[in-house]
């Protein structure tokens, strides 16, 4: 992009107020292109709450500014306290999440963070770094067994070829990336991807169904599992019921009104006996039920991995 580290310091100079300035994102990360944005966080002691982000410009390229506190990073690395770990062969993955979307985003940007001064030491230890690393790989993990318990659902339903081989390529997609967490490289954004399986010498042969699937898992050193069993259903976050012309009506997260919704909180087998593939993945869809990859069913079907640190 042509802008070298010395002028991007001297813009960030008047930012620092005793702190200390780190490169994040892509760049950080290794990846990045002419177009990328360069993105600075400022970490000091006397930055009382989050502040930001501040749009400057250097030569036209847009250089972001974030203000967090000293000890943001070590408490979103520390979460809620001790987290347990499933330590498979290819690496460790949180048995739960602590983290919200917000702070998974921040979390990857710390772990790759690289300070602007040479002698700048990183954000995290050891210890943090393998933290957020599984805590990371957790998010990772939950959305592949979402993405193939759909895709498994498709072909029960008897859906058009194209859309269950398409949900099991995404599935594929998230086993990738979950392999590059494992290894190391937890670089958010979807389209580095390829590049970051290539450095890392990992293959990207896309997945077709769950056969292969559960033999790439196992290549990655990974236990297979079955998505109908690991994921369940619930009720979609963030709806309501209201009452219009004596009838109960649904009011999905975006606002539609459904007659017809159903509810039920239960594991995906159970619920797709109950309703029908068809007719479930239907209910995901429109927002009227959500999946989720709880912790107690990771811990059911993975307890033998399970690690108290």
């Amino acid at each position: 992009m042509g802008l070298s580290p010395g002028a991007v310091a001297e813009l960030v100079a008047p930012e620092l107020g005793g702190g200390r300035a780190y490169l994040v994102g892509s760049l950080a990360g290794g990846l990045g292109n002419r177009s990328s944005d360069v993105d600075i966080h400022v970490v000091g002691e006397t930055v009382e709450q989050h502040r930001g982000p501040k749009l400057n410009r250097l030569d036209g390229v847009p250089v972001d500014i974030e203000h967090f506190p000293a000890s943001a990073p070590a408490e979103l690395a520390q979460g809620p306290g001790d987290v347990p770990v499933l330590r498979f062969a290819a690496g460790d993955v949180a048995l739960r999440l602590p983290l919200g979307r917000s702070e998974q985003r921040r979390a990857a940007r710390w772990f790759h963070a690289t300070g602007l001064d040479p002698a700048t030491p990183p954000l995290y230890d050891a210890a943090q770094s393998a933290r957020v690393q599984a805590m990371l790989a957790r998010v990772t993990f939950g959305r592949l067994a979402g993405l193939a318990c759909m895709a498994s659902l498709a072909e029960q339903a008897g859906l058009p070829e194209g859309t269950h081989r398409h949900l099991w390529r995404q599935a594929g997609r998230q086993l990738l990336e979950l392999r590059c967490r494992l290894a190391g490289d937890v670089t958010t954004g979807d389209k580095w991807l390829p590049v970051r399986a290539r450095r890392l010498g990992l293959p990207a042969a896309p997945v077709d169904g769950e056969a292969q699937l559960h033999a790439d898992l196992a290549k990655a050193g990974l236990p297979g599992f079955d998505p109908l069993t690991l994921a369940a259903v619930r009720p979609a976050r963030g709806s309501g019921t209201v009452s219009l012309a004596g009838r109960s009506w649904l009011v999905n997260r975006h606002d539609r009104l459904l007659s017809d919704a159903v509810s039920t909180e239960a594991p995906v087998a159970e619920a797709a006996g109950e309703l029908g593939a068809a007719r479930l993945l239907d209910a995901v869809g429109r927002a009227e039920l959500d999946l989720v990859v709880e912790d107690d069913a990771l811990r059911k079907v993975f307890g033998a991995w399970i690690t108290e640190k």
